[in-house]
């Protein structure tokens, strides 16, 4: 027993920590993956979602764009990791399934702060490329974090167009990075260069709180037009009934008959006509003494 339990507890002691929070996309807030955030370039058609075609559990994400975009926006599914990883060993792995699709990959990007850039850049596309058509594939990928680095981010990643799914996602730390500073690894398929310089890590963070304001307004629009073609439905369905009811409404006057109007009986002409006291009688004098003076 004693022999058992220092085994389980040397295997618990050399495991590793998974970084990523929810790293199976099996936590939801209404309807989506908590600690996740999805971005998709506004185009019709295009979109990202929580799925149920899962490697294990119940759910993984997918992203399907139908069509190129005239400048490839890398749609994909994000996580900021922040803690202090700076300078050391780090190996990011998941698993991915395609569907007609150009290319899929994982990204990590290794963040500084002030002055704000992108130090690192590195993507599972050059060991494992993902494209076309395939089952489920296991993807690794590790790479040492730079010095002043502040948080990394990890992305699922689709260029083109087609649909994938990735689902049990972990990024651990593996040891300590080697000295130098390592060469971030050009994207392929002319995809963002990393950059160390604070405008262009700006520029890109400003690009990307636009794109969200714009996805954010479309879905709102998108919703504002749906209740309005709902409220547009509901009227006309109001006018038709309200016509139908005056419509029965005349049918039943037409077959009760209207009323004859009451005609005012004739006068006799052996009755004197009645004569009318004038408008103005002065005070004291007899008002029919005065029309017989006339």
């Amino acid at each position: 027993m004693l022999l058992t339990g220092l085994i389980l507890g040397a295997i618990t002691l050399g495991a590793s920590e998974n970084l990523l929070g929810n790293p199976g996309f099996e936590d939801l807030v209404a309807d989506a993956p908590a600690r996740w955030e999805c971005f998709t370039a506004p185009q019709e058609g295009a979109f990202g979602r929580l799925d149920n075609t899962a490697f294990t559990g119940a759910y993984s994400v997918m992203l399907h764009t139908p069509m190129p975009y005239p400048k490839e926006p890398c749609n994909n599914w994000n996580q900021n990791v922040i803690a202090k990883l700076s300078g050391k060993k780090l190996a990011v792995s998941g698993y991915i399934k395609t569907k007609d699709v150009t290319e899929a990959a994982i990204w990590v990007q290794c963040w500084r702060k002030n002055p704000w850039g992108v130090l690192y850049v590195a993507n599972s596309s050059h060991d494992t490329p993902m494209y076309g058509t395939k089952d489920w594939q296991r993807i690794d990928l590790a790479f040492d974090v730079p010095k002043e680095t502040d948080f990394v981010t990890v992305r699922c990643v689709i260029k083109g167009t087609g649909t994938v799914w990735f689902d049990d996602l972990s990024l651990v730390e593996t040891g300590e990075a080697e000295s130098g500073e390592p060469e971030a690894p050009m994207p392929p398929m002319g995809g963002p260069a990393p950059s160390s310089t604070a405008s262009a890590g700006t520029s890109q963070t400003k690009l990307d709180k636009v794109e969200d304001e714009v996805t954010r307004l479309r879905n709102a629009n998108m919703a504002l037009a749906e209740a309005l073609d709902q409220m547009q439905a509901s009227n006309q369905q109001l006018m038709q009934e309200l016509t139908a009811i005056r419509k029965q409404l005349k049918r039943l006057q037409e077959s009760s008959g209207q009323p004859k109007a009451i005609e005012p009986a004739p006068a006799d002409s052996s009755t004197p006509p009645k004569k009318e006291a004038p408008p103005l009688v002065p005070h004291g004098e007899d008002w029919r003494k005065l029309i017989e003076c006339k």
